[in-house]
């Protein structure tokens, strides 16, 4: 009997990320989403997805969560398609092809990533309880198509997203295998576009006997699936994946779970972690975005750029080291473009940079950063040609006290950023252009957001718009807000709808020109306000709105 072990290879190296800084905010002032709304401190979805990440789900079975309450809701669970998400191809040494020397750590990957070529996270001590896997970075305009089910034609953005521990030996589950010394287990994070759904997939590979009551048999391998979890809100794409994340937890004695949260969404499936064992084996761990199980590949549009980052929780905060090995037979048609980045502290991370442009980087020149730069996407954005633009960007450092510089790459003509992160200027060119935004702090860290802008043309009208400037205004938060906006049209008898950017969180406007809402967040903001006529013709006016914080009374005591 051939048995498959993983020869590793350890290479310590500094800190590069720190948790994130958003989550730990909300966190560190102990509110739960409604909490925190109550008292004018709503989570960033960010936050909140890292909150829903690591919150204990409260049973087995199938659950759901949406934003911005941390909370889950238990759901009907739905049987998971027989779908194999197998093992990665083995050389006649029991290693997968080209993995298990140190020539080939440090050569890096030669192929396409995935069966049984990847960069994973291994921890030095203990064993890991909770891994993520996320997106920090996908190049603007890239696609993706794969096959479903195994078969049939190429269909866009189907893919899975793959959390995988390492093979070990030793589980209870294999005591029935031909020869238990031989086989070895195996536990899988899974989502499936095709199913729209997540599971968990476990393994016993080289069983080589009659699979247990309720396996499947997979030549002489067997494996079965936990109960899924369907999607509530639309599938993520290559567009979203900034926006996903998958998790997994693992429960000595009690029970394993995969999280995925998506924008505004979260799901997960839970199942007993006695189904294999995995809690105190799991040592390895390896996320990626491969080919929707069947060993099929995703192939990834020419030009596309991936961040892949894979956070580990083994109690401790030293770096994970990076280790050439993959565990799964599915595959993309991407190459790792640079060495791996390393990350110490709360969350200890590997972070790898796949392009369809090829590369040849290994885990022996894996280097590390002080910290980590999050930027928040501000969304695509639209303007017209001739109207101001003024777009204040925000990020978030995990060390204190840093400054950051801003650059970008893509704006339209007409607009620029300063160093403070202010992009504005007036559009001289209709088109679509892809923006990138980087803050960059004294360390040499940094983080970026990718958006699209679109500029639409101006049309020249015979009448004029003028907008009456409120002001700069000045608010308290929780304090209810209301402002008239007022404006005159040279043509007769035009309807004006009115639109606004930059109001303060709290804040809308209505179609008819009027401000309302109470202000949740201190700060200041530059606002914008539009109205249009039905020919099309617009003016605007810019002003700033202060939004002080609330300073409550103190009632005097007898």
């Amino acid at each position: 009997m051939k048995k498959r072990s993983y020869p590793l290879v350890l290479s310590f190296l500094p800190k590069i990320f720190g948790a994130l800084l958003a989550a730990a905010v909300v966190m560190g002032f102990g509110l739960t989403g409604a909490s925190a709304a109550a008292n004018g401190r709503l989570p960033t979805r960010l936050a909140w997805r890292h909150q829903m990440q690591h919150l204990v789900v409260p049973a087995k079975g199938c659950f759901t969560g949406s934003y911005p309450t941390p909370k889950w809701h238990q759901v009907q669970c739905h049987t998971a398609p027989r779908i194999p998400f197998a093992p990665g191809i083995v050389s006649h040494n029991g290693v997968p092809s080209g993995i298990g020397s140190a020539a080939a750590d440090a050569a890096g990957p030669g192929q396409e990533i995935g069966n049984g070529a990847d960069y994973s996270a291994k921890v030095a001590s203990g064993s890991i309880s909770t891994a993520t896997g996320s997106f920090p970075y996908v190049s603007p305009g890239s696609t993706e198509t794969g096959e479903q089910d195994g078969t049939g034609p190429q269909v866009a953005n189907t893919f899975s997203l793959q959390l995988n521990t390492e093979f070990f030996s030793g589980s209870p589950a294999c005591a029935g295998a031909a020869d238990p010394a031989d086989c070895l287990a195996w536990q899988q994070f899974v989502y499936s576009s095709t199913s729209d759904a997540v599971f968990m997939q476990y393994w016993l590979i080289d069983y080589d006997a009659a699979c247990p009551a309720g396996w499947f048999t997979y030549s002489t391998d067997c494996y079965e699936n936990s109960a899924e979890t369907l999607l509530t809100a639309a599938a993520p794409t290559i567009a979203t994946l900034e926006s996903v994340s998958l998790t997994g937890t693992v429960d000595s004695g009690g029970s394993d779970s995969v999280v995925m949260a998506y924008g505004s969404n979260s799901v997960s499936a839970v199942g007993a972690d006695s189904v294999v064992d995995l809690a105190g084996n799991w040592n390895i761990a390896e996320f990626a975005i491969l080919g929707d199980g069947d060993s099929t590949e995703a192939n990834f549009s020419s030009g596309t750029t991936v961040d892949v980052e894979t956070a580990v929780n083994n109690g401790a905060t030293a770096a994970p080291t990076c280790d050439y090995d993959g565990f799964t037979a599915e595959t993309n048609n991407l190459s790792f473009a640079s060495a791996p980045a390393l990350a110490a502290g709360s969350e200890p991370a590997i972070e790898t940079q796949q392009t369809s442009a090829g590369g040849t980087a290994g885990c022996a020149t894996a280097g590390a950063q002080a910290n980590k730069v999050t930027v928040t996407s501000p969304g695509n954005q639209t303007s017209t040609v001739g109207t101001p633009v003024s777009l204040q960007m925000r990020a978030s450092d995990s060390a204190s006290g840093q400054t950051l510089t801003w650059s970008a790459t893509g704006l339209p003509a007409g607009l620029s950023i300063s160093s403070s992160g202010l992009i504005s200027g007036t559009p001289t060119t209709p088109g679509t252009s892809s923006v990138k935004v980087t803050a960059k702090d004294t360390t040499g860290a940094s983080g970026s957001a990718s958006f699209t802008w679109t500029v639409n043309s101006s049309t020249t009208h015979k009448d004029k718009v003028t907008v009456r400037r409120p002001g700069n205004q000045t608010s308290t938060v929780g304090m209810p807000v209301r402002l008239r906006l007022k404006a005159t049209d040279s043509a007769r008898g035009q309807k004006l709808s009115w639109s606004a950017t930059g109001l303060p969180a709290g804040l809308s406007i209505s179609r008819w020109g009027l401000i309302t809402g109470r202000p949740t967040t201190p700060g200041t903001s530059s606002v914008t306000v539009t109205a249009t006529d039905r020919t099309g013709a617009s003016g605007s006016a810019t002003f700033t709105w202060t939004v002080r914080p609330r300073h409550r009374r103190h009632r005097a005591t007898r």
